[in-house]
């Protein structure tokens, strides 16, 4: 008969269990990064689309076993992606979407407000595809100005396109050929840092929307975003617009270039901002208003007219920030309804 003082506890077992349930999850997450990380290597066609994958499993990992564990199995990925991939894609990969992925857990387990999740994301993001270009052009042994000379070389490939199609007239207007050239590269030098900025903003908000969908289909209790139509943003943020008019202002009177480029990067990055809560605001009028809808069509329409389409929805969302259209409509139509 078995010593029953050597038999495994249903405790033992349970805990065993556990564990190999976690190491077999684990694992598992770890070969979906890699496999993000392969496909990104050596699929062109799919370069720019896997990235946008890679951090729903660190993220689940962090949220499912913590961050230790977490931490352990993105070192495991950045190992495996360096022996399969070459470090190159493993730098990339991890400086711009793998730390992403660890904060997402962190926001997730937390329950951050998805404003705060989304700033954070946007500086992460745009912090790593900095120290992933610079690392890209110190391994490949090439200057750190290259970039300057790939963009002179982009402004003259795209310049000559548009003399084989014949739209001189409508690109160069009183310029030559070699006058729109040069001014395609000095626009292009003079706003690197606020399409930087752009692109890690998109990056970070496709991640984060994708990885909050994907957590919410496993039954996560995932801080969800506000409505669309309720997006707008805090009106303190408008004081950035203030400073970089104030620096952009001063720059035309001292004739800095610097300080003219300062403002105008900073009012470049908050437009497509902008231009978003005034669509917010636009979708919500005609969802919420009570008036008839060719009455707002018809005074969109003479105010597009006089203003041009994105230059009135950007107003429209700035002054929303400011003055909250949404609130003030509200208790209007709050009071016309009590008859007061």
């Amino acid at each position: 008969m078995p010593d029953q003082d050597h038999l495994p506890s249903p405790s033992d077992n349970d805990s065993r269990n556990s564990k190999a349930l976690s190491l077999a999850e684990g694992a598992i997450l770890i070969a979906l990064a890699v496999i993000c990380g392969l496909i990104v290597a050596y699929v062109p066609l799919l370069t720019l689309i896997a990235p946008l994958f890679f951090p729903l499993p660190i993220a689940i990992l962090y949220l499912r076993q913590g961050s230790k564990i977490a931490i352990t199995a993105t070192v495991c990925i950045f190992l495996i992606l360096l022996a399969l991939a070459g470090i190159a894609t493993a730098a990339y990969l991890m400086l711009q979407f793998g730390f992403l992925g660890l904060f997402f857990g962190f926001c997730f387990q937390r329950r951050t407000r998805p404003l705060f999740t989304l700033t954070v994301a946007t500086i992460i993001a745009g912090v790593g595809m900095m120290l992933s270009i610079l690392l890209a052009l110190r391994i490949s042994g090439l200057p750190f100005d290259y970039l300057q000379t790939f963009i002179k070389e982009f402004a003259g490939g795209f310049t000559q396109a548009i003399v084989d199609q014949g739209a001189e007239s409508v690109f160069f207007g009183t310029m030559t050929a070699a006058q729109y050239t040069v001014y395609l590269e000095d626009l292009f030098l003079r706003f690197i840092p606020s399409f930087l900025i752009i692109t890690a903003m998109i990056t970070g908000l496709i991640c984060y929307l994708f990885c909050s969908a994907i957590m919410r289909r496993l039954h996560y209790d995932i801080r969800p975003l506000p409505s669309f139509r309720n997006w707008r943003i805090d009106w303190r943020l408008m004081w950035g617009i203030v400073v970089a008019l104030l620096i952009a202002g001063i720059g035309g009177f001292l004739d800095s270039q610097l300080l003219r480029d300062i403002g105008n990067n900073v009012l470049i990055v908050f437009c497509p901002i902008l231009i978003i809560c005034g669509l917010s605001f636009c979708w919500w009028l005609l969802k919420s208003f009570k008036a008839p809808l060719w009455i707002i069509i018809i005074l969109v329409f003479f105010c597009i007219q006089f203003t041009g389409t994105l230059i009135f929805i950007l107003l429209v969302g700035a002054l929303d920030a400011v003055f909250n259209f949404r609130m003030r409509i509200t208790n209007f139509r709050d009071k016309i309804s009590k008859g007061e």
